[in-house]
């Protein structure tokens, strides 16, 4: 684990997803021809998923996220 992961962890108290990941998941959802017009991310902590899908989801509409 990195500094930077470590500071991350202490700060929000769980384990933040990394960015690459985020992307690969909404790679693989793009594959899958999952197209969302929504994106609400529940549990979005520093927000990696939410950049992540709003980087490679140009097409939705809204997307929420909820710290």
């Amino acid at each position: 684990m990195s500094s930077n992961d470590r500071k991350t962890k202490l700060e929000y108290g769980d384990f933040q997803t990394p960015l690459a990941l985020a992307e690969m998941v909404c790679r693989k959802l793009i594959e899958l021809n999952v197209n969302p017009r929504t994106i609400i991310e529940p549990t979005c902590g520093i927000g990696n998923f939410i950049q992540a899908a709003a980087h490679l989801f140009p097409s939705a509409d809204k997307i929420i996220g909820l710290k």
